[in-house]
């Protein structure tokens, strides 16, 4: 019976899986070599977030498990890790635009010396109501810190605008790879919490009336 309604929460939590929408972001980098200079202009849009749905890779885990402590409680943890975003990217270097292309940014999990798994984590609890027992979200879901590996298409060193210098196109990408990783990382993280918090609230409610007993088995 715990069996069925983990995988039941699990299976609601993963229905209707579309991209999310992600803000649109604008910001400059200067010249590494030229503090004075035009300062390298980015417009990031048509940002979309698609979270990957790992259950046929992780059959044999499951994501939500029962624990008891003075009462039943449900604590779910989804990897993210695979998950991505896209956005569609204009760099202007004056007064006109010099580049057009797409980045996507995949997330994985911290490693090496400060290890951190990539996922969303929440727990459920039981609410009795008129001797009725009612699974419910405790709080809202909580996305854990990891790495976004960014990349661009076409690659960023043989843009145009760099005129074949790569030293100058790596040192410009390690500002914009850093941007994504310090501002859009958090966007990122915001719209998960946010839409995770609504589909565990509306799995918890989609299971309906909990037969306590049965727990017990």
């Amino acid at each position: 019976y715990r069996k069925k309604l983990s995988d039941q929460v699990s299976a609601n939590v993963y229905l209707l899986q579309t991209p999310l929408p992600l803000p649109d972001r604008y910001f400059a980098v200067r010249d590494p070599f030229n503090e004075s200079s035009t300062q390298y202009r980015f417009n990031m849009s048509d940002g979309t977030l698609l979270i990957k749905d790992v259950r046929m890779q992780d059959s044999a885990n499951d994501m939500c498990t029962f624990s008891y402590f003075l009462k039943w409680f449900v604590f779910c943890v989804f990897p993210v890790t695979g998950s991505y975003a896209t956005y569609k990217v204009k760099l202007s270097y004056g007064s006109s635009v010099k580049q057009v292309f797409n980045v996507i940014s995949t997330i994985e999990p911290y490693s090496g010396d400060w290890s951190n798994p990539a996922d969303i984590r929440a727990s459920l609890g039981m609410n009795s109501t008129s001797g009725k027992a009612y699974m419910e979200l405790i709080g809202s879901a909580f996305v854990t810190e990891f790495v976004l590996v960014t990349n661009s298409t076409p690659p960023f060193e043989d843009f145009d605008i760099f005129q074949g210098n790569r030293t100058l196109a790596g040192d410009v990408w390690w500002n914009f790879a850093d941007y994504i990783f310090r501002k859009c990382k958090q966007d990122i993280r915001i719209i998960m919490k946010i839409e995770y918090t609504k589909k565990l609230w509306f799995a918890a409610s989609a299971s309906g009336e909990i037969n306590y007993a049965f727990l017990n088995d």
